[in-house]
This record gives C-alpha cells, structure tokens and sequence, in this order.
C-alpha cells in the first residue's frame, strides 16, 4: 500500500521506513520508485523473517545506493516492539537532523 501511494500522488524527497515488507512483491514493483521519489529507504527485517528473506533485502539494498537495510538478529516477520520503537525514533532523528532548519 505504501509504494501503491507513493506512486499514484508522486511525492518527491521522501524518507520511507519500511518494517518487515514483503520482499516479493518490493523488489518487483520498487523499481517505479526511484531516488527521486526516496531521498533515503530505511529496510527493517528479522533474520529470520520467512516474508523478507534476509538476501533478498541485502540483495535489493545493494542495487539502490539510497536504500540501508538494518537487520534484528535473531527476530521473524513479527518484530519486537521494543525494535520498531528503536527503529522508528532513529529514523525519526536521523529525518531530522537532515531537514532544513526553515523547514522544521
């Protein structure tokens, strides 16, 4: 659903965190999502995640050089809440540490 909006209302510079997506249906379709459209990509997943094989995501994050793949050692496609929380406030710091000061 996310690549789905991100192409239909063409946003440009957009950071993008994704946790556990399903890497069949990403590394198909993603390539309609460019550089232009995700200034950075952000791929979670477990180790041990059936859904998003972990050579599949490094796999697709050694094509795109905006894309960086974190890995949580140990979890499936279920991952701890205390990991997406940790997950999401880096992202969100690192998001803004990046944006213009006028911006924020």
């Amino acid at each position: 659903l996310t690549l789905q909006y991100l192409l239909k209302h063409k946003h440009l510079g957009l950071d993008v965190l994704l946790l556990s997506p399903a890497m069949g249906g990403l590394r198909v379709k993603w390539h309609r999502c460019n550089d232009r459209i995700c200034k950075s990509l952000r791929l979670v997943t477990g180790t041990y995640d059936p859904v998003c094989p972990i050579q599949l995501a490094q796999d697709f994050a050694a094509l795109h050089d905006y894309v960086s793949l974190n890995l949580v050692a140990g979890a499936g496609h279920d991952l701890p809440h205390h990991e997406v929380r940790a997950e999401l406030a880096s992202f969100l710091s690192d998001v803004a540490k990046a944006a213009p000061k006028e911006s924020l």
